[in-house]
């Protein structure tokens, strides 16, 4: 019988507990809209690299902007960072930025683990601040995907993981430049 009382004291107070974060969820996704809408210039984020430089987003006349936001404990992230790492040839003359709100990043460097996207001057990785993060691109998942044109105007974007060809079929359905080269 008092174990019969104490099941459901659990099962009363982990519904309420989840029917009150559902509802946060909820009221946090409606009472802050998707801040980055298409159209939306280049955000003026400024980050910090690996060598403790600051460095502000730019937007480009020459080339498209991809920035992906990640979190180094996200598995999703990482399975993102595979997926770039792989196919990181079918993005040629693409500007990378991926960017982390993780202090950490360099100091455990983590980013030796995607070989093909150190070393090059197309890929920058950084670290920016929360609050910074939340001012320009509101509410976000991880990882979270932003293609800007060479107009530097939001052409695309994507919540979560994706294959880098679908990356390359929104530069090439966007492109008005013959350069691009998308293989």
């Amino acid at each position: 019988m008092k174990r019969e009382k104490h099941h459901k004291v659990f099962i009363i107070g982990f519904g309420t507990l989840f029917i009150l974060g559902v509802s946060w969820l909820v009221i946090n996704l409606i009472s802050d809209p998707d801040a980055m809408v298409t159209g939306t210039k280049i955000p003026e984020i400024t980050f910090i690299d690996k060598d403790r430089n600051k460095i502000t987003l730019d937007s480009d006349n020459k080339h498209y902007t991809l920035i992906i936001l990640f979190d180094y404990f996200c598995e999703h992230c990482r399975n993102q960072l595979n997926e770039l790492d792989k196919n990181i040839s079918r993005l040629n003359n693409v500007k990378i930025f991926l960017l982390t709100s993780d202090l950490d990043l360099f100091k455990n460097k983590h980013t030796i683990r995607w070989r093909k996207l150190t070393g090059t001057e197309f890929i920058k990785w950084g670290i920016v601040d929360n609050k910074m993060l939340e001012k320009y691109f509101g509410w976000f998942l991880t990882p979270s995907e932003y293609l800007y044109g060479t107009g530097g105007k939001l052409v695309w974007k994507n919540s979560g993981t994706i294959k880098v060809s679908k990356i390359a079929e929104s530069i090439k359905k966007n492109s008005s430049v013959d350069s691009l080269v998308i293989k």
